[in-house]
Protein backbone atom coordinates (compact mmCIF):
# COMPACT_ATOMS: atom_id res chain seq x y z
CA UNK A 1 0.00 0.00 0.00
CA UNK A 2 1.17 3.78 -0.92
CA UNK A 3 0.43 6.51 0.94
CA UNK A 4 1.16 9.75 -1.36
CA UNK A 5 4.29 11.81 -0.79
CA UNK A 6 2.05 14.61 0.54
CA UNK A 7 0.43 12.30 3.06
CA UNK A 8 3.98 10.93 4.13
CA UNK A 9 5.80 14.60 4.77
CA UNK A 10 2.50 15.95 6.52
CA UNK A 11 2.89 12.90 8.97
CA UNK A 12 6.32 13.46 9.45
CA UNK A 13 5.41 17.10 10.33
CA UNK A 14 2.49 16.25 12.33
CA UNK A 15 4.61 13.52 14.32
CA UNK A 16 6.67 16.50 16.00
CA UNK A 17 6.46 17.05 19.52
CA UNK A 18 4.84 19.75 20.77
CA UNK A 19 7.57 22.36 21.35
CA UNK A 20 9.06 21.21 17.83
CA UNK A 21 5.85 22.28 15.99
CA UNK A 22 7.19 26.13 15.83
CA UNK A 23 9.08 24.72 12.63
CA UNK A 24 5.62 24.83 10.30
CA UNK A 25 4.89 28.83 11.25
CA UNK A 26 6.64 29.90 7.90
CA UNK A 27 4.05 27.56 6.32
CA UNK A 28 0.46 29.39 5.29
CA UNK A 29 -2.44 30.00 7.85
CA UNK A 30 -4.40 27.33 5.90
CA UNK A 31 -1.76 24.74 6.09
CA UNK A 32 -0.57 25.06 9.68
CA UNK A 33 -3.89 24.67 10.50
CA UNK A 34 -4.26 21.26 8.55
CA UNK A 35 -1.27 20.14 10.27
CA UNK A 36 -1.92 21.14 13.87
CA UNK A 37 -4.77 19.26 13.65
CA UNK A 38 -3.35 15.84 12.52
CA UNK A 39 -0.84 16.49 14.97
CA UNK A 40 -3.55 16.26 17.24
CA UNK A 41 -5.29 13.43 15.57
CA UNK A 42 -2.09 11.43 15.87
CA UNK A 43 -2.01 12.16 19.32
CA UNK A 44 -6.02 10.77 19.79
CA UNK A 45 -5.27 7.28 17.63
CA UNK A 46 -1.87 6.58 19.96
CA UNK A 47 -3.84 7.40 23.46
CA UNK A 48 -6.52 5.19 22.22
CA UNK A 49 -4.62 2.20 21.53
CA UNK A 50 -1.81 2.58 24.29
CA UNK A 51 -3.10 0.21 26.45
CA UNK A 52 -2.66 -2.36 23.78
CA UNK A 53 1.05 -1.71 22.82
CA UNK A 54 2.46 1.67 22.17
CA UNK A 55 1.65 2.77 18.68
CA UNK A 56 4.55 4.36 16.27
CA UNK A 57 3.04 6.88 14.51
CA UNK A 58 5.01 5.18 11.25
CA UNK A 59 2.07 2.62 11.53
CA UNK A 60 -0.86 5.57 11.43
CA UNK A 61 -2.16 5.76 8.17
CA UNK A 62 -2.59 9.25 6.22
CA UNK A 63 -5.59 10.04 3.64
CA UNK A 64 -5.09 11.80 0.90
CA UNK A 65 -6.90 14.74 2.80
CA UNK A 66 -4.82 14.25 5.69
CA UNK A 67 -6.53 12.71 8.13
CA UNK A 68 -5.96 9.44 9.64
CA UNK A 69 -7.37 6.57 8.08
CA UNK A 70 -8.58 4.57 11.39
CA UNK A 71 -9.50 1.43 9.21
CA UNK A 72 -6.20 0.95 7.67
CA UNK A 73 -4.18 2.48 10.76
CA UNK A 74 -5.67 -0.71 12.55
CA UNK A 75 -4.77 -3.28 9.95
CA UNK A 76 -1.09 -1.80 10.09
CA UNK A 77 -0.88 -2.13 13.39
CA UNK A 78 -2.22 -5.66 13.47
CA UNK A 79 0.81 -6.22 10.79
CA UNK A 80 3.51 -4.40 12.76
CA UNK A 81 3.47 -6.84 16.05
CA UNK A 82 4.04 -10.48 16.24
CA UNK A 83 0.88 -12.25 17.32
CA UNK A 84 1.67 -15.07 20.16
CA UNK A 85 0.00 -18.42 18.48
CA UNK A 86 1.17 -21.46 16.66
CA UNK A 87 1.57 -19.89 13.05
CA UNK A 88 1.91 -22.70 9.66
CA UNK A 89 2.56 -20.89 6.34
CA UNK A 90 -1.00 -21.58 5.39
CA UNK A 91 -2.40 -19.45 8.28
CA UNK A 92 0.05 -16.89 7.55
CA UNK A 93 -1.30 -16.66 3.98
CA UNK A 94 -4.77 -16.66 5.08
CA UNK A 95 -3.77 -13.94 7.88
CA UNK A 96 -2.38 -11.78 5.23
CA UNK A 97 -5.13 -11.81 3.41
CA UNK A 98 -7.52 -10.63 5.69
CA UNK A 99 -5.10 -7.74 6.20
CA UNK A 100 -5.26 -6.59 2.53
CA UNK A 101 -3.99 -4.45 1.33
CA UNK A 102 -1.10 -4.09 4.15
CA UNK A 103 1.57 -6.44 3.63
CA UNK A 104 3.09 -8.46 6.86
CA UNK A 105 6.31 -10.07 7.50
CA UNK A 106 6.23 -13.51 5.55
CA UNK A 107 7.58 -15.50 8.50
CA UNK A 108 6.81 -18.48 10.91
CA UNK A 109 10.51 -19.05 12.46
CA UNK A 110 9.79 -16.26 15.91
CA UNK A 111 13.27 -14.25 15.03
CA UNK A 112 11.81 -11.42 13.20
CA UNK A 113 12.14 -7.87 15.57
CA UNK A 114 8.41 -7.29 15.62
CA UNK A 115 6.93 -6.51 18.97
CA UNK A 116 5.23 -9.89 20.23
CA UNK A 117 1.89 -9.75 21.62
CA UNK A 118 -0.34 -12.43 23.50
CA UNK A 119 -3.26 -13.95 21.21
CA UNK A 120 -5.76 -12.48 23.57
CA UNK A 121 -4.21 -8.79 23.41
CA UNK A 122 -4.26 -8.90 19.65
CA UNK A 123 -8.24 -10.04 19.91
CA UNK A 124 -9.08 -7.19 21.77
CA UNK A 125 -7.30 -4.36 19.51
CA UNK A 126 -9.01 -6.18 16.51
CA UNK A 127 -12.66 -6.37 18.64
CA UNK A 128 -12.37 -2.42 19.62
CA UNK A 129 -11.48 -1.57 15.77
CA UNK A 130 -14.41 -3.71 15.17
CA UNK A 131 -12.43 -6.22 12.43
CA UNK A 132 -15.31 -9.19 13.17
CA UNK A 133 -12.83 -11.63 10.02
CA UNK A 134 -9.79 -11.19 12.21
CA UNK A 135 -11.33 -11.84 15.26
CA UNK A 136 -12.89 -15.28 14.04
CA UNK A 137 -9.53 -15.69 12.45
CA UNK A 138 -7.71 -15.28 15.59
CA UNK A 139 -10.33 -17.17 17.42
CA UNK A 140 -9.50 -20.14 15.92
CA UNK A 141 -5.90 -19.87 17.14
CA UNK A 142 -6.69 -19.07 20.78
CA UNK A 143 -6.58 -22.04 23.20
CA UNK A 144 -9.68 -22.86 25.69
CA UNK A 145 -8.28 -20.74 28.46
CA UNK A 146 -7.44 -17.68 25.93
CA UNK A 147 -11.36 -17.87 24.94
CA UNK A 148 -12.52 -18.47 28.68
CA UNK A 149 -10.87 -15.52 29.36
CA UNK A 150 -12.53 -13.43 26.62
CA UNK A 151 -15.74 -14.56 27.08
CA UNK A 152 -15.81 -13.63 30.72
CA UNK A 153 -15.21 -10.12 30.37
CA UNK A 154 -12.38 -9.98 32.08
CA UNK A 155 -10.31 -8.56 28.81
CA UNK A 156 -12.96 -6.43 28.55
CA UNK A 157 -16.55 -5.89 27.78
CA UNK A 158 -16.32 -5.03 23.61
CA UNK A 159 -14.13 -8.20 23.11
CA UNK A 160 -16.60 -9.85 25.38
CA UNK A 161 -19.24 -8.80 22.85
CA UNK A 162 -17.32 -10.02 19.99
CA UNK A 163 -16.39 -13.72 21.96
CA UNK A 164 -19.94 -13.99 22.50
CA UNK A 165 -20.79 -13.14 18.67
CA UNK A 166 -18.51 -15.90 17.47
CA UNK A 167 -19.81 -18.20 19.57
CA UNK A 168 -23.46 -17.35 19.38
CA UNK A 169 -24.31 -16.55 22.91
CA UNK A 170 -26.71 -13.85 24.09
CA UNK A 171 -25.35 -10.64 25.06
CA UNK A 172 -26.39 -6.85 26.13
CA UNK A 173 -24.46 -4.10 23.85
CA UNK A 174 -25.16 -1.39 26.49
CA UNK A 175 -21.98 -1.93 28.21
CA UNK A 176 -19.67 -2.42 25.29
CA UNK A 177 -21.22 0.65 23.32
CA UNK A 178 -21.03 2.69 26.43
CA UNK A 179 -17.02 1.86 26.60
CA UNK A 180 -16.86 2.60 23.22
CA UNK A 181 -17.65 5.94 23.34
CA UNK A 182 -15.88 6.84 26.74
CA UNK A 183 -12.70 5.39 25.16
CA UNK A 184 -13.05 6.39 21.92
CA UNK A 185 -12.94 3.93 19.51
CA UNK A 186 -14.81 4.88 16.74
CA UNK A 187 -14.67 1.53 14.09
CA UNK A 188 -16.57 -0.35 16.39
CA UNK A 189 -19.00 2.22 17.76
CA UNK A 190 -20.02 2.41 13.87
CA UNK A 191 -21.05 -1.53 13.85
CA UNK A 192 -22.92 -0.96 17.07
CA UNK A 193 -25.05 1.68 15.90
CA UNK A 194 -25.92 0.58 12.22
CA UNK A 195 -26.64 -3.14 13.70
CA UNK A 196 -29.20 -1.73 16.24
CA UNK A 197 -30.21 1.23 14.34
CA UNK A 198 -29.17 2.90 17.56
CA UNK A 199 -27.52 6.63 15.66
CA UNK A 200 -29.36 9.29 17.17
CA UNK A 201 -28.61 7.66 20.53
CA UNK A 202 -24.50 7.61 19.50
CA UNK A 203 -24.56 10.68 18.11
CA UNK A 204 -25.94 12.14 21.47
CA UNK A 205 -23.74 10.18 23.67
CA UNK A 206 -20.76 11.80 21.53
CA UNK A 207 -21.59 14.89 21.62
CA UNK A 208 -22.33 14.62 25.53
CA UNK A 209 -18.90 12.86 26.51
CA UNK A 210 -17.15 15.71 23.96
CA UNK A 211 -15.75 12.73 21.88
CA UNK A 212 -16.11 14.68 19.27
CA UNK A 213 -12.92 13.17 16.69
CA UNK A 214 -15.26 10.00 16.58
CA UNK A 215 -18.23 12.04 14.51
CA UNK A 216 -16.45 11.89 10.73
CA UNK A 217 -15.31 8.42 11.49
CA UNK A 218 -18.90 6.97 12.77
CA UNK A 219 -20.88 9.17 10.11
CA UNK A 220 -18.99 8.87 7.56
CA UNK A 221 -19.91 10.10 3.94
CA UNK A 222 -23.43 8.52 4.17
CA UNK A 223 -24.69 11.17 6.55
CA UNK A 224 -24.84 15.15 5.22
CA UNK A 225 -22.27 17.40 5.48
CA UNK A 226 -23.99 20.54 5.74
CA UNK A 227 -27.16 21.63 7.67
CA UNK A 228 -29.99 23.80 7.31
CA UNK A 229 -31.97 24.62 10.33
CA UNK A 230 -35.13 26.16 8.57
CA UNK A 231 -37.36 23.69 10.39
CA UNK A 232 -39.57 24.23 12.53
CA UNK A 233 -39.21 21.24 14.79
CA UNK A 234 -35.94 22.35 15.78
CA UNK A 235 -35.56 24.35 18.67
CA UNK A 236 -32.44 26.86 18.73
CA UNK A 237 -32.01 27.39 22.27
CA UNK A 238 -31.37 23.75 22.99
CA UNK A 239 -28.81 22.34 25.36
CA UNK A 240 -27.94 20.20 22.43
CA UNK A 241 -27.23 22.94 20.08
CA UNK A 242 -25.55 25.25 22.56
CA UNK A 243 -23.24 22.19 23.11
CA UNK A 244 -22.37 22.07 19.37
CA UNK A 245 -21.81 25.72 19.19
CA UNK A 246 -19.28 25.11 22.10
CA UNK A 247 -17.35 22.32 19.87
CA UNK A 248 -14.04 23.01 18.46
CA UNK A 249 -14.34 24.56 15.03
CA UNK A 250 -13.02 21.38 12.89
CA UNK A 251 -15.93 19.31 14.25
CA UNK A 252 -18.77 22.29 14.62
CA UNK A 253 -20.13 21.56 11.20
CA UNK A 254 -20.29 18.12 11.44
CA UNK A 255 -22.02 18.35 14.63
CA UNK A 256 -24.59 20.94 13.44
CA UNK A 257 -25.40 18.99 9.90
CA UNK A 258 -26.27 16.01 11.69
CA UNK A 259 -28.22 17.31 14.38
CA UNK A 260 -29.84 19.29 11.81
CA UNK A 261 -30.91 15.85 9.68
CA UNK A 262 -31.26 13.79 12.94
CA UNK A 263 -34.16 15.91 14.29
CA UNK A 264 -35.88 16.85 11.29
CA UNK A 265 -36.58 12.84 10.38
CA UNK A 266 -36.69 11.18 13.73
CA UNK A 267 -39.93 10.11 15.66
CA UNK A 268 -38.87 11.35 19.39
CA UNK A 269 -41.23 9.29 21.75
CA UNK A 270 -39.70 6.34 19.56
CA UNK A 271 -36.34 7.37 20.13
CA UNK A 272 -36.99 7.60 23.92
CA UNK A 273 -38.59 4.52 23.64
CA UNK A 274 -35.73 2.79 22.51
CA UNK A 275 -33.35 4.65 24.74
CA UNK A 276 -35.05 3.04 27.97
CA UNK A 277 -35.31 -0.23 26.11
CA UNK A 278 -31.68 -0.48 25.25
CA UNK A 279 -30.40 1.47 28.66
CA UNK A 280 -33.11 0.99 31.19
CA UNK A 281 -35.21 4.14 32.14
CA UNK A 282 -33.13 5.21 35.57
CA UNK A 283 -29.83 4.89 34.31
CA UNK A 284 -28.25 8.21 34.19
CA UNK A 285 -26.49 8.38 30.97
CA UNK A 286 -30.62 7.28 29.67
CA UNK A 287 -31.83 10.24 31.53
CA UNK A 288 -29.51 12.75 30.17
CA UNK A 289 -29.89 11.44 26.05
CA UNK A 290 -33.43 12.01 26.67
CA UNK A 291 -33.27 15.08 28.09
CA UNK A 292 -30.91 16.33 25.12
CA UNK A 293 -33.09 14.71 22.60
CA UNK A 294 -36.39 16.16 24.57
CA UNK A 295 -35.02 19.68 24.79
CA UNK A 296 -33.94 19.91 20.64
CA UNK A 297 -37.29 19.41 19.87
CA UNK A 298 -39.84 21.64 19.15
CA UNK A 299 -43.84 20.29 20.63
Amino acid sequence: MLQSLKALCARELAALQDDQLEVINGLPKSTKTVIRNLHDDLLIYAKTFARFWTINYTFIVVTNNLTVDWKLSSLKNLASVRIQVEWTSELLSHFQNLLWPIKIKNDISGEDERKQVPGTIAFKFAAVNGLQEICAFLWGLLRQPSRIFLLSRAGGEISAVAALELVNLDYNILYAWMLAINTGCPLVLKQYHKKYSIEVMTFLLIIKMKQYHMLDVVFDANYPLEYNFTKEDINFDSELLQQISEMPERYRTKGFALASWFFATINVEQTVRTIETLCGPNWTAAVDLKVLLKSATKN
